[in-house]
């Protein structure tokens, strides 16, 4: 895959991260979601394991779901 990070993103994301925690959920497989993530996130600070895929979706692969991040009501 050609990856090309928008200008300043990473500098967006160390901000956000002050204020947020940070996950990745993409409909994508879980070693193309890991290679993007580590191109982004090079030293693992920004998202640490708060990476989920369709690997880990446990839905049809078209739907996504919050609840797989938050599971709560």
């Amino acid at each position: 895959y050609y990856v090309r990070l928008r200008p300043g993103l990473r500098e967006f994301l160390q901000e956000m991260t002050a204020l947020f925690e940070l996950h990745v959920y993409t409909m994508g497989s879980h070693e193309y979601a890991q290679g993007v993530v580590g191109l982004i996130d090079e030293g693992g600070r920004l998202f640490g394991d708060r990476v989920l895929s369709r690997d880990h979706n446990g839905l049809p692969e078209d739907r996504k779901a919050l609840q797989r991040l938050f599971p709560c009501d």
